[in-house]
């Protein structure tokens, strides 16, 4: 059995519904209350303390959310058209600082260190007609695109199909994705890449030194944990240990070392040493 850190979440205010959990960069959950009707939506931060004093969301900006190192919120909505804004930037209030479009698509949002923006898409964002078709974009403080996985006049080892799992660690931009999903380490401009051929259609990552945790997978491996350890080129499968959290789970996502999951009123934490000590 996996030992896990297991934290009650408090109720949503009076006649607001926990619309949508998303996990921060800094490994912190945050959580957007909204009414039934979604009029309004108010945004706060979660910890065994309770919750942050919420503010305000203006209507529809909130699929994904992040935080700047400074504080700043970055809010955004997963669908949009043409260059239509879909993203923005508020102050630690909740009064609006900037907009800008970050693509159709989205899947993951990112904010770096360094104050820049990853953001990963899924296939339709892909293979449509926008910036969504760099798989996974990196972007400045203002919503200008930087970098994208899928550039033209990059000579990689894969393409991005579909950006299933994002995580920051330190400095490093890690992600696992559609085509052959493989483990990829995006560190100062450059790639490595680790051929896996075990565990398909995992929903999130966790990587401590030379073991990285996925979670979840395609059919039986849905409701499990996988351990691999990062070898010569290959992710090699030690093992994997059922973890019935994740199924049907409001969020299941990986950031650091750790895969975190809300279900049921709980928000539940494993680590990759968690996982290790499975087979131990």
């Amino acid at each position: 059995m996996i030992p896990w850190k297991t934290t009650p979440l408090p109720a949503p205010p009076d006649n607001l519904i926990a619309e949508r959990f998303c996990l921060l960069s800094d490994g912190a959950l945050a959580v957007v209350w909204a009414d039934r009707s979604q009029r309004q939506a108010q945004l706060a931060v979660l910890s065994e303390e309770g919750s942050s004093t919420p503010i305000p969301l203006p209507k529809p900006w909130y699929n994904e959310v992040d935080r700047f190192p400074d504080g700043r919120w970055l809010v955004v909505t997963r669908r949009t058209e043409g260059d239509e804004d879909n993203a923005m930037i508020l102050d630690e209030a909740g009064s609006q600082r900037a907009a800008f479009c970050l693509g159709d698509g989205i899947l993951h949002v990112r904010c770096a260190a360094d104050g820049t923006i990853w953001v990963g898409y899924f296939d339709e964002g892909v293979f449509g007609d926008n910036v969504g078709a760099g798989g996974l974009v990196r972007f400045s403080p203002d919503g200008r695109p930087l970098w994208a996985y899928n550039a033209a006049e990059r000579r990689r080892a894969a393409c991005m199909d579909d950006c299933y799992a994002l995580s920051i660690v330190g400095t490093d931009i890690w992600t696992y994705f559609l085509g052959d999903f493989p483990i990829v380490r995006l560190r100062d401009g450059h790639e490595t890449q680790w051929r896996n051929n075990a565990v398909c259609g995992a929903q999130a990552l966790a990587v401590e030194g030379h073991h990285v945790v996925l979670a979840g997978g395609y059919g039986s491996n849905k409701p499990n944990l996988h351990l691999l350890r990062l070898g010569d080129g290959t992710a090699d499968l030690i093992g994997s240990v059922p973890c019935p959290q994740i199924e049907k789970a409001d969020l299941v996502a990986g950031q650091g070392a750790t895969i975190h999951v809300v279900k049921d009123g709980a928000w539940s934490r494993f680590t990759v040493s968690d996982v290790r000590c499975c087979f131990t």
